[in-house]
C-alpha cells in the first residue's frame, strides 16, 4: 500500500503504517495497534502515530467496518528526557549495562551526591517544551484523521517521585496517570516512584503477558513482575477503549478533542490547581456524564 498523505502540518509519516502490530478483539469491539517507539524520537513516534490513526479512521484500514475506527484512545508509556541525556546513555551503554549504573558514574563524574542529583534531574525534565511534535498532534482536529471523531491522549506521569508529570503527560489535554500499589492502600499513590497525575490506577506488580495473534492465546513470565506509571497509563487507555465502544461514552470528548479526564490545564498557570492523582472511579464521576 502507498504511504497516505501526512494530516498534520510538519508531522512527517516516518514509516509505512501497515508495518504494525495488530491484535483484533471483535467481541468488545476493539482494536490494539502497537506502534513502534524505538527510535526514541517525538519527530518519528509522533508521524507513526499520524500515520497509524489515517490507516484505521480509513475504510481501507479495518475489514469489521466500512467507515473504519473512528474513536482511539493513544496510550504514551514514556516520558519526554532532553536528546543529550538519551544520547549519553546511548554511548555509554555497553559500559553500564543498567540506567541505575550510569547514574552512579555521572554522580561521581560530576562530584554531585543523589539529592544534587535529582534536582538537576527535575530542571532538565521540567523544562517548558512548546513546540514538540507530539503536542502539535494532539492539537489536530480528529477529523483530519480519516475523519475520526475523538482521540484520547493518556500518558504516564513518570517515575521520578516529582510533584508533577513528566511531559507529555504534564501537557494540557494529555491525562496523565499516577500509579498505586495492587497490594498497598486503595487510592493511595505509590510514593517510592510515582510522579503526580491526573487519574491514579495501579501501577504495580504486574507480570508481563505476550499476545500471539495467530494463535489467539497469552504467554506469561511467571518469574518476573514490574511496577510503573508506564503500568498505569494502559489501565486508563483500557478503560477509555471500552468507554468508546458505548453509543454514547460515559467520559464524552469535547468537541472531538482529548478527553475530561485530562482536567488539569496546565496552560493556565494562574488557575488554581485542581485535586490531582484522582483515583479513576471519583475522577470519573467528578469530569464525566453521570
Amino acid at each position: 500500500m502507498d504511504k497516505p498523505a501526512s494530516p498534520v502540518k510538519n508531522v512527517t509519516f516516518a514509516f509505512a503504517p501497515l508495518d504494525v502490530t495488530v491484535a483484533a478483539f471483535p467481541n468488545l469491539g476493539i482494536t490494539v495497534v502497537a506502534v513502534d517507539t524505538e527510535d526514541f524520537d517525538t519527530d518519528v513516534i509522533a508521524g507513526r502515530i499520524a500515520a497509524t490513526l489515517q490507516l484505521l479512521a480509513s475504510e481501507q484500514g479495518v475489514k469489521r467496518s466500512e467507515q473504519g475506527v473512528k474513536r482511539f484512545a493513544v496510550n504514551l508509556s514514556f516520558g519526554l528526557v532532553p536528546c543529550s541525556v538519551l544520547e549519553d546513555f546511548r554511548a555509554n551503554k555497553e559500559e553500564y549495562a543498567t540506567f541505575e549504573a550510569y547514574q552512579e558514574a555521572v554522580l561521581k563524574a560530576n562530584n554531585l551526591d543523589a539529592t544534587q542529583f535529582r534536582g538537576e534531574l527535575v530542571s532538565l525534565l521540567t523544562t517548558p517544551v512548546g513546540s514538540d511534535p507530539l503536542r502539535v498532534l494532539a492539537g489536530q482536529d480528529p477529523e483530519n484523521f480519516g475523519g475520526a471523531t475523538a482521540i484520547a491522549y493518556l500518558a504516564a506521569a513518570g517515575n521520578y517521585r516529582m510533584d508533577r508529570s513528566l511531559y507529555p503527560g504534564y501537557w494540557s489535554g494529555f491525562a496523565s496517570t499516577s500509579a498505586e500499589n495492587l497490594s498497598g492502600p486503595a487510592g493511595v499513590k505509590d510514593s517510592a516512584y510515582s510522579n503526580t497525575g491526573e487519574v491514579l490506577l495501579p501501577g504495580g506488580f504486574y507480570q508481563l503477558s505476550l499476545y500471539d495473534p495467530a494463535t489467539r492465546t497469552w504467554t506469561t513470565a511467571p518469574d518476573i513482575s514490574v511496577a510503573g506509571t508506564s503500568f498505569a497509563a494502559p489501565v486508563l487507555s483500557v478503560f477509555t477503549a471500552l468507554d468508546y465502544t458505548n453509543f454514547v461514552p460515559r467520559c464524552s470528548f469535547v468537541r472531538g478533542q482529548g478527553t475530561p479526564l485530562a482536567f488539569y490545564d496546565t496552560d493556565q498557570p494562574k488557575r488554581a490547581v485542581p485535586t490531582l492523582d484522582e483515583p479513576l472511579e471519583r475522577a470519573v464521576k467528578t469530569y464525566c456524564k453521570p
